[in-house]
């Protein structure tokens, strides 16, 4: 929905995730790209730092097209998949419709 991973995706490209298992997730790699959920939105963006808790893992994320890391922390909980494969331009029907109907 926007260009945060600019060059890698692009608006419109269509992305296929690897939904992972726990056991996945703790091998996951800063440098990864994952598919995440926030309170509102999901997210596509890489790890940037991964810190072991009590709590679990920890995951600083960033949009490669980002100045900054994002302002909040995932949790292994919130982590759905992988990023595997990447359609260009396909996606843009959805950017279409969600533009339309989410417009002020």
């Amino acid at each position: 929905i926007s260009d945060s991973m600019l060059p890698v995706f692009a608006r419109g490209d269509m992305i296929i995730v690897d939904k992972l298992t726990e056991e996945d997730i703790e091998k996951l790699e800063v440098g990864d790209i994952i598919k995440f959920q926030t309170e509102s939105d999901y997210v596509i963006h890489r790890i940037h730092a991964i810190e072991q808790t009590d709590a679990g893992l920890l995951f600083t994320t960033k949009g490669d097209n980002n100045n900054a890391n994002d302002n909040f922390i995932t949790t292994s909980e919130n982590v759905i998949g992988i990023v595997k494969v990447k359609i260009p331009v396909i996606g843009y029907p959805t950017v279409f419709l969600n533009d339309m109907f989410t417009a002020d």
